[in-house]
């Protein structure tokens, strides 16, 4: 926000500084400095914006690598307790002192040379009692990294909601410190609700359809306008919503979505000249 500050006064200052600003009139030095004062915010958004998209990016790599992680890792836990269980139901029938005769001391189902046999299974117990400690280690395990695993997760969402609302702070502390520019007059323009400017028309038309996404109800029946702008910092298109609309409309769809968390901001169209 300091650079802002000092970009901003600088583009006030300097605006007009040569000679020929001596000739020009109230009106043309009013357009002159508006026009430094856009490149400057320009500027600004297009800092700020792109530090939200490469923040996101890289949320949102990790949250995929997480992602595939808990599969994986819901995946072998699931195959643990699938041989957990089976070990579990094994186990009581091998040590039952009954195993192999009929309930209530009668004879056997079997013939006899069967029940001579079955004393043979006896030293089953022992690897079967150590294979499941191993497994019951492991899935202990594997539920320790599972319960790391949610908590990062939740991590990486709270630190994305806190970054998106200091975006937010910083959208509104800018607005708020340029609401007192006198705007030179904008000679009839049409105005419209400008949500964000991109560097190029494929990015700014994936930017509206997220949009629109988001905020169907407002935006659904919108049809979007790209403005192709130069700047201090490069060319931008900037997308705007409600072009034409009474300023009542175009108020409520800036107000509504500003509600759900987004900038919006009603401003002139760029017309071609400088700074536009």
């Amino acid at each position: 926000m300091r650079r802002l500050i000092w970009a901003l006064a600088l583009a006030a200052t300097t605006a007009g500084c040569g000679a020929e600003s001596l000739l020009q009139s109230p009106s043309e030095r009013r357009e002159e400095i508006a026009a430094a004062v856009a490149e400057a915010l320009d500027a600004e958004k297009g800092w700020q914006t792109r530090f939200v998209e490469r923040r996101t990016e890289t949320m949102l790599s990790e949250q995929q690598a997480i992602a595939a992680r808990t599969q994986e890792i819901d995946s072998r836990t699931k195959a643990l307790e699938d041989r957990l269980d089976d070990v579990v139901r094994r186990v009581p029938s091998i040590a039952d002192p009954g195993f192999g005769r009929v309930s209530g001391g009668g004879r056997a189902s079997t013939p006899e040379p069967a029940r001579a046999a079955a004393p043979a299974p006896a030293p089953a117990p022992a690897p079967v009692a150590e294979l499941s400690a191993a497994d019951r280690a492991e899935l202990g395990a594997l539920r320790s990294d599972l319960d790391a695993m949610t908590g990062a997760v939740a991590q990486l969402l709270t630190d994305r909601e806190r970054a998106e609302a200091a975006a937010r702070a910083r959208f509104e502390r800018l607005e708020l410190r340029t609401s007192g520019l006198g705007w030179p007059d904008d000679g009839g323009a049409d105005h419209g609700v400008h949500l964000a400017s991109y560097r190029t028309h494929d990015a700014a038309l994936r930017g509206w359809e997220v949009l629109q996404t988001r905020h169907r109800a407002i935006l659904g029946g919108e049809t979007p306008t790209f403005v192709e702008v130069k700047t201090v910092a490069g060319p931008y298109v900037r997308l705007f919503a409600g072009v034409g609309r009474p300023e009542a409309s175009l108020t409520a769809i800036r107000d509504a979505i500003r509600d759900g968390g987004d900038y919006a901001m009603v401003l002139p169209l760029p017309t071609a000249g400088p700074g536009s």
